[in-house]
């Protein structure tokens, strides 16, 4: 029980949700988020931390970066990932979750780092 109350706590704020849904199919460093999201780099790390600690995403260090996606492995699990791709799909269109998704795709190109954009 204690994996799904996690995850559920995961996907509680819009914030952490945001930062998910740009997860999926992704490797992306703070900055990114950053910009994408349009909120102050300490609100996106105390964020990326509880995903981090609840299993949701995962972190690969390379250089001076550290990228961030969903987690394969561990109590994220299989349940994790449906839910990210339930939320995906019937957030698309929904603000801020669509202008996340624009603002990626224009920063990817323009990107420092070395960030993988899964964009569909």
């Amino acid at each position: 029980m204690a994996v799904i109350n996690d995850i559920l706590f995961a996907f509680s704020d819009e914030a952490r949700l945001r930062m998910a849904l740009l997860l999926e199919g992704s490797a992306l460093c703070v900055n990114c988020l950053v910009k994408v999201l349009d909120m102050p780099q300490p609100t996106v790390s105390r964020h990326l931390a509880i995903l981090k600690r609840t299993g949701v995403v995962a972190t690969k260090r390379d250089g001076l970066y550290s990228y961030y996606s969903l987690s394969k492995e561990g109590s994220f699990g299989a349940l994790g990932k449906r839910l990210v791709r339930i939320y995906g799909r019937e957030l698309a269109k929904v603000k801020p979750f669509m202008d996340d998704r624009e603002r990626l795709e224009e920063l990817s190109r323009v990107c420092a780092a070395d960030c993988r954009t899964g964009i569909k």
